[in-house]
């Protein structure tokens, strides 16, 4: 079982960025779902070096659970919101499950 539940702020860590945190291909976002030995997240557009809202509203991206981290990045409010308009958007339905 993963250590992630939905709504976890992460970064995504790929292997080549060897763990540092502030590698330029590094990934921030956030957990939508959890599927047996996956976690579904949603990241954020890097513009300019700053992040705006997420890349996508209707398409999660499967990770690893060894390639995330929990990171504050956004604060807990605004993660929620984007949750819930994505799940409003999207009309809920988990057809992983």
């Amino acid at each position: 079982m993963s250590e992630f539940k939905k709504g976890d702020q992460i970064a995504y860590i790929p292997k080549h960025a060897e763990g540092n945190l502030r590698h330029p291909d590094v990934e921030l976002g956030f957990v939508v779902n959890i599927v047996k030995d996956r976690v579904w997240c949603r990241f954020y557009h890097k513009a300019g070096g700053t992040l705006s809202g997420p890349r996508t509203l209707h398409n999660s991206e499967c990770c690893y659970p060894d390639q995330l981290i929990h990171h504050i990045h956004h604060p807990q409010d605004e993660v929620d919101r984007a949750i819930n308009t994505i799940e409003t958007l999207n009309g809920y339905w988990d057809w992983r499950q």
